[in-house]
């Protein structure tokens, strides 16, 4: 498979995620589900997970994505048992990553409130 049919803000964010990973194991796509006790509260799909690292590809404007990171890492979390993720927000089309450290106390803080405040 050829490497050049691919934009180059994709192959740009690909090669940011392998400087991080290098030979580690990392799933792409992975359905994630929230759970608070016995309930499913919510879900996602988080873009790339390898051991203590998230990742989410963006390509349009830089926003605040916590919200949704916090979602991701939660169930990533509560999954693996870590208790500490570093999420990297990849635009691609900006060359440009926002990195930042959630903790499973955080990440629980973020979405649970925002589920009660729905509720």
């Amino acid at each position: 498979m050829s490497l050049k049919k691919y934009p180059k803000e994709i192959l740009w964010a690909a090669k940011y995620i392998m400087s991080v990973v290098g030979r580690k194991k990392f799933v792409t796509e992975q359905r994630v589900t929230i759970g608070r006790g016995d309930d499913e509260v919510t879900f996602g799909s988080a873009d790339a997970y390898c051991k203590g690292n998230l990742f989410d590809l963006k390509t349009g404007q830089i926003r605040d994505y916590k919200q949704q990171m916090a979602a991701y890492a939660l169930g990533v979390m509560q999954n693996t048992g870590e208790k500490k993720l570093t999420c990297h927000l990849v635009y691609s089309r900006f060359k440009h990553v926002d990195k930042y450290d959630l903790t499973l106390d955080e990440a629980q803080s973020i979405v649970f409130g925002i589920v009660d405040s729905v509720n």
